[in-house]
């Protein structure tokens, strides 16, 4: 909701203060910036990479078959155990699940926080680009394709940034 306030009194503003002038607007798919580029492509291979270093740093397999593992133990001994032994391997089953409760919340943390920087990265990049384009092909106003209603054909600049983008990345 705050987003088309913002956007329609950005447009409004625009508009009346070129009055007369011709007004040029762009439209950016950024999702697809992320997702096609070659940084993008090749950040989410690199998420995925560090996913997998994550689940074997974290022991997330090993740790999982131990509490399946003691879970089908309590099962299968759950009639002949005394309370106290019940107690015991329910106490047992309980710290493990704890641990994989942690473990989880780990993982998770440390998977978002890698997730955000390098979108943080990519984004700064992908504005670079569209400033630059925008002030090239003389754009009043550039906005993201999520937030927009409509834009007529011909607004959509999205392939272009994407172009001088990976064009941008191999130049480095």
């Amino acid at each position: 909701m705050f987003r088309s306030i913002t956007l329609a009194a950005v447009m409004a503003f625009a508009f009346s203060s070129v009055s007369f002038a011709q007004v040029k607007v762009g439209v950016v798919d950024m999702s697809r910036c992320f997702l096609t580029s070659t940084a993008g492509v090749k950040a989410s291979e690199e998420l995925k990479s560090f996913e997998g270093e994550l689940v074997v740093k974290l022991k997330v397999k090993e740790t999982q078959e131990e509490l399946a593992k003691l879970e089908k133990d309590y099962i299968d001994t759950e009639k002949t155990l005394t309370e106290a032994g019940k107690r015991a391997k329910l106490e047992v089953l309980q710290k493990k699940s704890a641990e994989i409760e942690n473990i989880r919340r780990t993982y998770t943390s440390e998977l978002q926080k890698k997730d955000r920087e390098l979108t943080a990265r990519i984004h700064s990049e992908v504005v670079s680009v569209v400033e630059g384009l925008a002030k090239e092909g003389k754009y009043t106003l550039v906005i993201d394709k999520q937030g927009a209603v409509y834009s007529a054909d011909g607004t959509d600049i999205t392939d272009k940034v994407i172009e001088l983008y990976n064009k941008q990345q191999t130049a480095k």
